[in-house]
């Protein structure tokens, strides 16, 4: 027969709980990193406001250009004419050959149509 283990009775000593390492800041620290950490945050915020107003008044002037150019355009076809099933097979090539997306070409055969409709003219 195998013989049995003995257990241990000796009492168990109380393991000392290790004093953190980091003081635990005072109500006046925490009150300045809450404040440098609020003023941290509005100067975040303040220059991100400011690169949001750089887009959109350059967003605008990028739509203000394809307003013109679309206008300009669409005076010349009125005046010269223009074959639609040509600059939509061209538009249908351009398009396959920078993407693999089939329906991708729509849009722009869309605003071709658009720009080459007969509008009244002012």
């Amino acid at each position: 027969m195998a013989k049995a283990k003995t257990v241990r009775t000796e009492p168990v000593k109380a393991v000392k709980q290790a004093a953190s390492s980091t003081p635990v800041p005072q109500k006046n620290e925490v009150e300045q990193l809450m404040v440098q950490n609020l003023s941290g945050l509005t100067q975040a915020l303040a220059a991100l406001g400011s690169t949001v107003d750089v887009h959109v008044r350059k967003t605008a002037s990028i739509a203000n250009h394809v307003v013109a150019i679309e206008e300009l355009l669409a005076e010349l076809v009125a005046l010269t004419g223009v074959n639609l099933v040509r600059v939509n097979n061209r538009i249908r090539a351009r398009i396959a050959s920078g993407t693999d997306e089939v329906g991708a070409a729509e849009g722009a055969i869309d605003c071709a149509a658009s720009i080459a409709a007969p509008l009244p003219r002012i």
